[in-house]
């Protein structure tokens, strides 16, 4: 075969994706058509998720290379892939194609008599090979070759045929017959067929090994106590503690941990997984990831108090290497009989990544089974094998109440499964439930709603929810409904009170949920440390030429949607009602256009800094949440392109009217009118106005969005681009004129191994479409090791998104940290849209790392405006309009500019909790000019100001748990709970050591108070009764009218100054001390002021730390829960809630005696219960339920009553922990029963107990209790 230069095949290969076929020698013509199939070896297969596409695509690589005998080359090429060759793997053929089809695959070509894999294309060429009981060979027959003995005693896998079939032999068992499949080679069934083959380990007559292959358990000891490793003053570095293996390597990268979550002890994990040794000895598995598939399956032996398995987080950062952890597991499993298991993720892409990991822990690409190849009503392969599939596919279907998919994986897996379910990237199931937010509700996701519906489906799997960016919304805690956070004998009865509570807890409530799992053993978390990454702002200041196309463009917005309502008003008939959906997507167009002229403007700062990055040395990655090629409709876009299709789409020329039986609630449709001739009648006013608009467009300069201009600063030639694109405009190479270009995933792909090839020096990417399961690091194993200068050029406002782009440069085993830039502009609206992502960043802190500051870096609450504080202001800022308080924001200009009604015609505001959010008078302020924008935000960032001084007066503000600068010393520790059903503990910490802050005297304040006063009103002394707090207090801020109360007022106290509403429930409730006694009784007061707080922060303290969720009826009734997080004098962070150490041991007392903490089971012994029983006693249990005897069938047993909504639920509990379940005649359903036998007896009623803790023992059965 004549060698081809490299850059020759390139320029073959790309003519053919232009369509044109070769015209060259044979010789050449099949170089080129290997180098195509190699090109594509690692996404043509009929084992992954484009598999009838591929058999497509690999015919028309050979129809356009010439090659002949079609069916042949095909067909070798199914055998090479079917084959599972590993790189460096011998493989045996007698055929030159088969041998370039191995080698593409990585295989190697040896000859010798023994034969480990092999293609042969007839039974006669296995003379002289001595197939071994190990071998994997592929036979090539044709089609209609006839069943001989010598080709069934063949010690093949599989036979494919030649011809338009192929056909593949399914080994059965030893005693029954090979059975032929016969499939077209064009459909989706061929991926069943070779699905469905087997790993054979030997001869036809000798069956494969039932079940995999079983190592011994893999013992761990714990690590001796001892100080943590500080890395900073947030982190410690991560050991493994309780699961510590003497033979597997350290994670090749250090890991990090919360100090919050690393001071909590989860509980001894019990779990001994079953995994080749091998695997963690060589660093497969490291020490870390087999600690998290440790804790992982002792979590998973839990049944929660509803009956249910107890899922985990896996909440490891990216980078840490949550694949090989999943697959580990689902190993482990399998090795106790669980053969089964179900993979769902965001990507099918990241297929490529679970077969990889597949393959690193010794199992072959046959093991994972794609679901999306086959249909929602065909039935899944038979046996033991990972299924894969995305989200789309577990959502498909239209029917609001139909699931599919669900449906096909309940029947193949069995309503009792008990084997694996990982949720990939498990974000990606938030709003699995409505969403109350502050103007509405948000309905639940069809996503998140599959995600809940497949959980109660299959009560006793094992759930992984997997998530490097936990949540970022309260609401979205919702789709965890393994947790054991709600429901009987959880800690909430709902999960409407579970998350209500954490979200009036705010911050605090995240934190306390995220230490409450990891205390539980319900959450694994680490994450790469940050050594060596960097964090830097690239600032781009608006010049008098980019404010004036800002202006002027957003003017021209603001015309348009003029336009739009008197244009439609022209053409509609009198007293119509015009269409409220061409309103809407006008609000979409429009902010799509600010949105992208925002990124636009910037995009020239960013790319001058990577060019001297690129002279540094360095990769620079852009990271973008929209590439705007649709909002165009074509490949390229621009604002104003965006303005002509808006006004050319939306201005109707002629006159227009209603569709009969069209309206409905949400939309009203309109056709044009016709005249009695049956013609449209046209409009010339609107006409002339939308042609004065379209002219108009012509004067405002054109910004190309950032892909655009990246393309045009650095060629196609430097950028490797990882979106979601189907098209793109690129400069030509040698005019520089643009030249459409079709873009597939294979070209993603390219450009992906581009850019880690070092071929490509640039890399831009959306989070949409490359911000999960791909890798951009500066990895050991790749050529391109340069440092990458990572720029957050558009974050979006999907939180999980941002973050989890930001890893995508952050990963093990990499020769550099990267560079982290976020790209911003004085403008504004930037901030605006910058707040919603930091709001749900801190969250992700919160939720997903223990401590709000692990994510947040230097962003703070006050820059937010997604939060109660920002409700606030924003709902003040607009009664401010309404009020003409604001002299710069007069109301008609506020509605004309955000097209916001704030008044009806009645007079009376208009905005209610049900019309408008923050976030849409954010984006609608977004689009306007600069100027006013600036005085919006002005006034808007004022009243923020003021809402969380208030809330930081009446203890409200959710700063989350508050530090405490100085070291505490424990003076003593103990478990005041311990939860029955996952071991977690409640720990009460008594405490010493706390400093008062510092005070002012009398003199200080009143000083402090002449000096900021600036009103007529000289300072006042005020006290409250009900809180002991005295202040000195002077006007803030007054109306117009000098004769007004006060608006604002400042009050300094011994320990704090600030400015508060005048109106707020502290003034309300308070007391003026009168002037004439100011200088004795108020000096009182304030000295014993300052006394009490000193000697209440000089007194032992005490704080609860651990599972507090599990006593929250308690602590409910101490409404001033107060987190905090401290540093110890032995080297530890504790974060809980502190109190006062007379409030501390009364609640401590509370907890101890009471039965739903510390049950009857703790003080009575099994034969205590027995004896109670005898004595024809009941036991009722925490959740209601009673054990009593009964005469059933002349027989006296010993019945469990389950409350009537659990009856269902009790069936899995009896099957679970031993029960005897009867039909009894004349009853409703099945009734529940002790064994008889003393010693299962004895066990099932234990376990019982234990799991539902028995409440009290009651002389007969209260029967009203099976009611509640």
């Amino acid at each position: 075969m004549t060698p081809l230069d490299p850059h020759d095949i390139a320029r073959h290969i790309s003519a053919i994706q232009s369509g044109n076929a070769l015209e060259l020698p044979e010789d050449e013509r099949l170089a080129v058509f290997l180098a195509g199939l190699k090109a594509m070896a690692n996404f043509v297969s009929p084992l992954l998720d484009a598999a009838p596409m591929a058999f497509l695509n690999a015919g028309m690589l050979r129809k356009r290379c010439c090659i002949e005998t079609p069916a042949v080359a095909e067909t070798w090429w199914i055998a090479a892939r079917a084959a599972f060759p590993r790189p460096g793997e011998a493989l045996v053929t007698d055929a030159v194609q088969p041998k370039e089809f191995a080698a593409a695959l990585g295989g190697e070509i040896e000859t010798g008599a023994t034969v480990s894999t092999a293609i042969i294309t007839s039974a006669d060429a296995l003379a002289g090979l001595a197939p071994t009981d190990e071998c994997r060979l592929a036979l090539i027959r044709a089609a209609d070759a006839s069943r001989t003995e010598a080709l069934a005693g063949l010690p093949r896998f599989c036979t494919i045929a030649v011809g338009r079939f192929f056909c593949v032999d399914l080994f059965q068992a030893e005693i029954e017959p090979i059975a032929d499949i016969v499939v077209d080679i064009a459909t989706p069934a061929s991926v069943a067929a070779i699905d469905a083959i087997p790993r054979r380990t030997g001869a036809v007559s000798k069956a494969p090994p039932k079940g995999p292959v079983v190592f011994e358990p893999i013992g761990y000891t714990r690590a001796p106590t001892g100080e943590r490793e500080t890395v900073t003053a947030i982190y410690d570095a991560y050991k493994p503690r309780l699961a510590v293996s003497d033979i597997a390597m350290a994670h090749p990268t250090r890991l990090i941990v919360p100090k919050t979550l690393d001071s909590i002890e989860p509980p001894l994990y019990t779990a001994k997984p079953r995994l080749n040794p091998d695997l963690l000895a060589k660093g497969a598995i490291s020490d870390a990831q087999f600690e998290a598939v440790v804790a992982m399956m002792s979590a998973h032996e839990k049944i929660m108090p509803t009956g249910e398995r107890y899922g985990v987080v896996l909440a490891d950062g990216t980078g840490v290497g949550k694949t090989n952890e999943q697959i580990a597991l689902v190993l482990a499993n399998r090795a106790e009989g669980r053969g089964r298991a179900v993979y769902v993720t965001e990507k099918s892409r990241h297929r490529d990544n679970v077969e990889k990991a597949l393959m690193m822990l010794g199992c072959p690409r046959s093991d994972l089974t794609d679901v999306a190849a086959y249909r929602a009503d065909d039935p899944l392969p038979a046996r033991n094998h990972l299924l894969f599939m995305t989200y789309a596919t577990l959502r498909e279907g239209d029917d609001p109440h139909h699931f599919p998919r669900i449906e096909q994986l309940v029947e193949h897996l069995g309503a009792d499964f008990e084997g694996v379910i990982i949720f990939d990237e498990a974000h990606n199931l938030r709003n699995a439930v409505g969403e109350e937010g502050f103007f509405g509700t948000m309905a639940s996701s069809r996503q998140g709603l599959a995600g809940l519906i497949i959980q109660e489906k299959l009560p006793r799997a094992r759930i992984v929810y997997a998530t490097a960016t936990g949540i970022s919304n309260f609401n979205n805690l919702a789709y965890m409904s393994r947790l054991g956070l709600w429901g009987d004998g959880c800690p909430y009865a709902s999960r409407k009170d579970c998350l209500g509570a954490i979200e009036q807890l705010g911050l605090t409530g995240l934190e306390i949920i995220s230490a409450h799992l990891v205390a539980s053993g319900l959450m694994i978390t680490r994450t790469l440390s940050l050594e060596g990454v960097t964090a830097a702002s690239l600032f781009h200041t608006l010049n008098a030429s980019e404010r004036r196309a800002w202006d002027d463009t957003m003017k021209i917005v603001l015309e348009v949607r003029e336009a739009l309502e008197q244009a439609w008003k022209a053409a509609l008939p009198a007293n119509s009602t015009i269409p409220k959906e061409m309103f809407s997507h006008f609000e979409a167009a429009a902010r799509r256009i600010s949105e992208m002229m925002l990124v636009s403007l910037k995009t020239p700062t960013m790319i001058e800094d990577m060019r001297q990055a690129l002279a540094e040395g360095k990769a620079p990655v852009v990271q973008l949440m929209n590439t705007y090629e649709a909002d165009a409709g074509a490949a390229d876009a621009t604002a104003a392109r965006n303005l002509r299709r808006l006004i050319e789409d939306f201005i109707p020329t002629v006159r227009m009217t209603l569709i009969k039986g069209s309206s409905t609630r949400y939309m009203t449709s309109y056709k044009p009118a016709r005249d009695k001739a049956g013609a449209v009648v046209p409009l010339a006013g609107n006409q002339a106005l939308k042609d004065d608009l379209l002219q108009r467009l012509t004067l405002i300069p054109e910004h190309p969005t950032p892909l655009d201009q990246i393309f045009a600063a650095f060629g196609a030639e430097q950028v490797a681009e990882i979106t979601g694109r189907s098209q793109r405009y690129i400069p030509d190479p040698k005019t520089g004129a643009p030249t459409l270009e079709k873009r597939t995933e294979q070209d993603v792909r390219a450009d992906l191994a581009a850019f880690m090839g070092a071929r490509k020096s640039i890399l831009a990417f959306s989070v949409g479409a490359g911000g999960a399961s791909m890798d951009y690091h500066a990895a050991l194993d790749a050529r391109n090791q340069k440092p990458r200068r990572h720029y957050v050029l558009q974050p979006g406002q999907r939180a999980d998104q941002a973050v989890q782009g930001i890893g995508r440069t952050h990963r093990s085993n990499q020769r550099h940290a990267p560079e982290v830039v976020l790209v911003s502009t004085d403008l504004p609206a930037e901030r605006a849209y910058l707040s919603q992502t930091l709001a749900r960043i801190r969250r992700l802190g919160a939720s997903g790392q223990g401590h709000r500051d692990a994510v947040t870096g230097p962003f703070a609450m006050r820059h937010s405006y997604e939060n109660s504080y920002a409700r606030m202001a924003f709902i003040r800022f607009l009664q401010g309009v309404i009020g003409d308080k604001y002299p710069d924001v007069v109301r008609t200009d506020f509605e004309q500019m955000t097209s916001f009604r704030l008044l009806g015609e009645d007079k009376k505001p208009t905005f209610t909790s049900d019309e408008h959010t923050i976030r849409r008078i954010m984006k609608r302020i977004a689009r306007t000019p600069i100027n006013f924008q600036t005085r919006v935000f002005t006034h808007v960032d004022r009243e923020l100001e003021i809402a969380i001084e208030n809330s930081l007066v009446d203890r409200s503000y959710d700063s989350g748990p508050e530090p405490i600068e100085q070291q505490l010393k424990i003076e003593s520790e103990e478990v005041i709970h311990k939860d029955t059903s996952t071991g977690a503990e409640v720990r009460a910490f008594r405490v010493s050591g706390a400093k008062p802050p510092d005070m002012k005297d009398y003199d200080s304040a009143m000083m402090e108070a002449e000096l900021f006063n600036s009103d007529a009103q000289p300072p006042t002394v005020w006290w409250s009764p009900v809180t002991n707090q005295i202040w000195i207090q002077i006007v803030a801020e007054r109306s117009k009218n000098i004769l007004a109360e006060p608006t604002r007022v400042r009050i300094i106290e011994p320990n704090r100054s600030t400015i508060i509403d005048y109106n707020s429930q502290l003034i309300y409730t308070a007391e003026r001390i009168p002037t004439f006694k100011t200088d004795e009784q108020a000096r009182a007061i304030w000295q014993d002021r300052v006394a009490k707080i000193t000697e209440m922060m000089s007194r032992p303290t005490v704080i609860l730390s651990g599972a507090l969720p599990t006593i929250q009826e308690t602590l409910k009734a101490h409404s001033r829960q107060h987190a905090v997080v401290a540093d110890t004098t032995d080297g530890r962070r504790v974060m809980g809630l502190i109190m006062g150490a007379d409030e501390g041991d009364t609640l401590i007392a509370a907890v101890k005696s009471d039965p739903r903490y510390n049950p009857t089971t703790g003080r009575l012994d099994m034969s205590s219960l027995n004896t109670s029983l005898d004595a024809n006693k009941t036991l009722v249990l925490s959740n209601n339920w009673m054990i009593a005897n009964q005469l059933v069938l002349a027989e006296t047993k010993t019945e469990i009553f389950p409350t009537l909504r659990d009856t269902k639920l009790a069936a899995g509990v009896a099957r679970d922990i031993g029960l005897i379940q009867l039909a009894v005649p004349g009853a409703a359903g099945p009734r529940f029963f002790l064994p008889k036998e003393p010693g299962k007896r004895n066990k099932a009623l234990a376990i019982l107990t234990t799991r539902f803790s028995v409440a009290r023992i009651d002389d007969a059965p209260d029967w009203s209790l099976l009611a509640a």
